[in-house]
């Protein structure tokens, strides 16, 4: 059965019993505290009486509670975990700041709610909650942009817009051009391994809490939906070199200069292993000739496309005077001769003269 408190003499009564090294006293019919308040895990549905203030921290966890206004909008740390009144979105910010990491960005929160009146007569306004907390997040971006960065990066969201604006110096409607994925991508490229990663993770970040699919579809809408398998790793999976993998590949691809571009546009990339035999002809001459294995088209900007190229580097040292090849081709000009051993005299003669080692 709840407790039920009925008068605030009884409440700071039962405070006391519980919060022994606290002061804990009333003042106009307010509750304040030096020390910490703790009401956790205590079968409490209901909080008649309002706290001024607490000098440390105040937890309400684990009980029946709806609405959290009688909190005190002065308090150094808030927990109101495991109750009722924490669904919605409400829900879904505390489950992603319940690590002590991101205490500070949660406490700022709380403090906003109550300011804002999101807990009136019993009732949350779980509407506003949304906007208060891309607006907490923003204050203290601009507190400190980077550390916000660095600490605070896995609680972005594709709705903080003026916040990811300003960091990556992008104007208008961010997620309308590619503007901010080249800001992005050129990061990959730099020649700090923390900013590279960080980058990489903030991306990662906005694609797992990409509700309505804005980024996705700006990725796609800008030729780097190749990517999309890879955006997903992040540092839970601890896979250093798959992140390096993924960066390296975003960056080859975005860093290109102008006749790479061309060239990626107007051409594609066959790989083979080849080696040489001699070709006796009608006149009892050998001529060297270039004894492909096969060809096989490949994208360089694929992650499993390079892992088939390592492979085929791979077996071609177990074989005597087998080395891995590419050439470039205008696209759909060889493809006839894709996987094939059926390739005439002259295309041969065209590929070794054209052949690079990779």
């Amino acid at each position: 059965m709840a407790k039920e408190f009925k008068t605030i003499d009884e409440f700071v009564s039962y405070l006391r019993s519980r919060n022994r090294e606290s002061n804990i006293n009333v003042r106009k019919g307010e509750i304040y505290s030096i020390g910490d308040v703790r009401m956790y895990n205590d079968d409490i549905d209901k909080v008649p009486f309002k706290f001024e203030f607490v000098d440390g921290y105040i937890d309400v966890s684990n009980n029946d509670l709806m609405s959290f206004e009688f909190l005190p909008e002065d308090a150094k740390s808030y927990d109101i975990s495991g109750n009722p009144g924490v669904t919605g979105i409400l829900k879904e910010i505390t489950d992603k700041c319940s690590h002590w990491t991101f205490k500070k960005i949660y406490n700022q929160l709380i403090q906003n709610c109550l300011i804002n009146d999101v807990w009136v007569d019993g009732v949350t306004n779980l509407e506003i909650i949304e906007e208060i907390w891309k607006e907490t997040k923003n204050d203290i971006y601009l507190e400190d942009k980077n550390g916000f960065m660095s600490r605070y990066y896995k609680l972005l969201d594709s709705n903080d817009i003026d916040l990811l604006a300003d960091y990556y110096d992008v104007t208008g409607d961010i997620w309308s051009s590619d503007d901010i994925l080249k800001k992005i991508f050129d990061k990959f490229a730099s020649d700090k391994s923390n900013e590279r990663i960080l980058n990489f993770r903030i991306l990662s970040v906005l694609m797992s809490n990409d509700e309505d699919s804005k980024i996705k579809d700006l990725i796609v809408k800008s030729g780097y939906e190749k990517v999309l398998p890879y955006i997903s790793l992040s540092e839970r999976q601890d896979e250093e070199k798959n992140i390096q993998k993924v960066i390296y590949l975003l960056g080859k691809k975005v860093t290109r200069g102008e006749k790479t571009i061309q060239r990626d546009e107007e051409n594609e990339c066959l790989v083979f292993n080849a080696s040489y035999e001699f070709i006796e002809n009608d006149q009892g001459l050998f001529k060297k000739q270039l004894n492909i294995e096969r060809l096989m088209k490949v994208d360089i900007y694929d992650a499993s496309d390079l892992q088939i190229i390592n492979m085929m580097k791979m077996r071609s040292r177990f074989q005597q005077d087998v080395e891995t090849y590419f050439i470039w081709v205008p696209k759909g000009s060889f493809d006839e001769y894709i996987e094939t051993n059926d390739i005439p005299d002259y295309i041969l003669d065209l590929i070794d003269k054209k052949k690079t080692r990779t």
